[in-house]
């Protein structure tokens, strides 16, 4: 008796869908700074009908570079405080250009961050910069010679160095370095080099 009275108010209570959860409003300022620290993508910079084939940043060893060598600036200027005590305006100097070093790491990883490659079926386009923005484009049937070269640290990694040199005078992306593999080997390979035909 209790088990279809239990039904009956089951079936007398409408079944209502889940709402789904409006998205949180972003603050103003938070846009703002977004905006202004973080490039727009690399589709905004896109032609109407451009593909882009492969999109990604420079490789993570970029960074770790960089803090590597953050952590050996550190490292010299530990020593230095350790063998000059008593000199209080070395001292304040070791600070100084410790915390400018670090602050440098600190806006060069983000930097890589921000940084975007990308391969369109006609264009090969960069975008870097923090609170100015560069774009950088190069057409690729205007790209004439290509070089490649790995360093054994490259090998191991999968990232590379690519030389472009382009048939005018003006060199916008004459070298990329730290590149990953994938989008060296889709530099070099042909069907890339030429736009496809839109018959």
């Amino acid at each position: 008796m209790k088990r279809e009275i239990m039904a009956r108010r089951a079936e007398l209570v409408p079944r209502t869908r889940p709402v789904p959860a409006l998205p949180r409003p972003v603050h103003p300022v938070r846009a703002w700074l977004r905006d202004l620290f973080i490039p727009a993508p690399v589709h905004s910079y896109l032609a109407p009908g451009e593909q882009v084939l492969i999109a990604t940043r420079r490789h993570w060893a970029v960074p770790l570079w960089r803090l590597a060598r953050g952590g050996g600036m550190m490292s010299v200027i530990g020593v230095l405080t350790v063998l000059l005590p008593g000199w209080f305006v070395v001292q304040a100097a070791l600070l100084l250009g410790a915390l400018a070093h670090t602050a440098w790491v600190f806006w060069c990883v983000i930097a890589w961050r921000v940084e975007q490659v990308a391969v369109t079926e006609t264009r090969l386009i960069r975008v870097s910069g923090i609170l100015r923005i560069t774009v950088d484009a190069v057409p690729l049937s205007k790209i004439t010679d290509l070089r490649l070269r790995c360093s054994v640290a490259g090998r191991i990694l999968n990232y590379g160095e690519l030389r472009i040199e382009t048939a005018g005078q003006k060199r916008t992306l004459e070298r990329l370095d730290f590149l990953p593999t994938a989008v060296c080997r889709a530099m070099l390979t042909g069907p890339l080099r030429t736009p496809p035909d839109r018959r």
